[in-house]
């Protein structure tokens, strides 16, 4: 029974999760358009962004959220998401979520591999987030 419900929850979180936008393709076609039209909000460092967002998550979202950012870091994880989504991940701890037109970016990065990462903000589960987002290869 215990397993049944663990079961249930896991799938009931993906499904919200899912359901929310967390990551899918359409949100981020249209989070890539925005990151291309607006100037970046700000430019920092990966490690930067991260601690100010470790030191006050709740100030980092008033001032970030909905803006374009402008990120340089180098990549710290290449990898998908809960629900399939490929993602990178750079020093401090920013996720960065690409559109289609990127993949093939993607693709050709390592770890440690220096990159500027312009994207759309969010927050997720108590870190910070890029969606739509267009790099450039240090």
């Amino acid at each position: 029974m215990k397993t049944m419900v663990e079961a249930v929850s896991v799938l009931s979180l993906l499904t919200v999760l899912a359901a929310t936008g967390c990551g899918c393709r359409r949100g981020q076609e249209e989070a890539a358009e925005r990151t291309s039209s607006e100037a970046p909000a700000r430019t920092m460092s990966a490690s930067e962004f991260g601690r100010e967002f470790e030191d006050d998550r709740y100030a980092a979202d008033v001032e970030f959220r909905g803006k374009v950012l402008e990120v340089t870091g180098a990549v710290a994880e290449i990898g998908k998401d809960l629900v399939g989504q490929y993602r990178v991940v750079l020093e401090g701890g920013v996720a960065c979520y690409f559109a289609d037109g990127e993949m093939e970016h993607v693709n050709v990065l390592h770890l440690g591999q220096a990159v500027t990462v312009r994207g759309y903000f969010r927050a997720q589960q108590g870190r910070p987030v890029l969606d739509g987002c267009q790099f450039s290869v240090e």
